[in-house]
């Protein structure tokens, strides 16, 4: 198991901003046979305590789960599998963690970095509708008007200013992006585009290409969560917790968990009113993503200025 580890490396690892389909893209990659995927999609592994998403809903990372040694961040991956495979993860946080640019640059600096990204103003009030639904925002906010009156909230809508030093740390040619209105007008393109950014077999369908994955959902059977909530303070405190710890890294338990706490929901469409609203807020950090990127962004803020 130790010679596995000494030889493993991490090909790609995702980054983006939260709602614009990198959970899409990681079961694309997941199903593809010559990619060992992260157990969990999110491994946080180079989380910081800096990381501007944690500091927004007021739930920072404990400082206890801060890992210091490289080699336990192998164990997020299956290594029974052939060490060829190329292995990666998603962990969109790391967009908003300039601490994290750093260790991953550190650790692995040739791996290729996949950038999902999307019009801010979207990212805006789908955040706000995932808050509200999951009472991340604690049902403090009413309305996505008082939600972007808020200026911490705005860090999430700040591409350019985040991304700029992955930039600063990574050759052009190991950023790869991908636009969420790809995903949802060409996924077939855009997911050969990705198999052939990273050198795998690119004819290979997966079979969640035409599936919605990470949609809208609200709680439900909320006493699950309320028992696995209760498990693990059971567990904690005795040698469970690693039994516990195994079970909650299993893919397919992940899945089944999600299926009983969660259930799908569809919220109103974004007013012409709310998208100018918030787009002004954006408007030179889209611009200065543009000159970064060399991307045409004019899509995403031409309803502003013909208003």
């Amino acid at each position: 198991m130790q010679e596995k580890i000494n030889k493993l490396n991490i090909q790609f690892i995702g980054i983006g901003a939260g709602r614009s389909g990198s959970t899409w893209i990681s079961e694309c990659l997941r199903e593809h046979p010559e990619v060992n995927f992260s157990i969990k999609k999110e491994t946080n592994f180079f989380s910081t305590l800096h990381c501007v998403n944690f500091k927004i809903w007021d739930k920072p990372l404990n400082p206890n789960k801060i890992k210091k040694d490289i080699t336990e961040y192998y164990k997020e991956f299956d290594l029974e599998k052939k060490n060829s495979l190329k292995k990666g993860e998603f962990t969109p946080n790391y967009l908003y963690d300039t601490e994290a640019a750093q260790l991953i640059k550190k650790h692995f600096p040739n791996t290729k970095i996949i950038v999902c990204l999307r019009n801010p103003a979207e990212i805006m009030y789908s955040t706000f509708w995932y808050a509200k639904s999951t009472h991340l925002t604690n049902n403090r906010l009413t309305t996505f008007k008082e939600f972007i009156k808020n200026e911490k909230y705005h860090e999430i809508g700040y591409l350019y200013k985040y991304l700029k030093l992955y930039y600063d740390l990574f050759p052009k040619e190991n950023i790869h992006l991908i636009l969420f209105d790809d995903i949802k007008k060409r996924p077939k393109d855009l997911i050969k585009n990705v198999y052939s950014y990273l050198n795998i077999d690119n004819s290979f369908t997966p079979s969640c290409l035409n599936k919605k994955i990470n949609s809208a959902t609200k709680p439900k059977l909320s006493i699950i969560t309320s028992l696995v909530k209760s498990t693990y303070k059971i567990a904690s405190t005795t040698k469970l917790i690693f039994l516990y710890k195994a079970l909650a890294k299993n893919y397919l338990i992940i899945k089944i968990y999600n299926k009983l706490t969660k259930t799908k929901f569809s919220y109103p469409p974004m007013s012409k009113e709310e998208r100018r609203q918030t787009i002004k807020i954006f408007v030179d950090d889209i611009k200065n993503l543009e000159k970064l990127t060399n991307l045409n962004l004019s899509n995403w803020i031409k309803e502003n200025e013909t208003n």
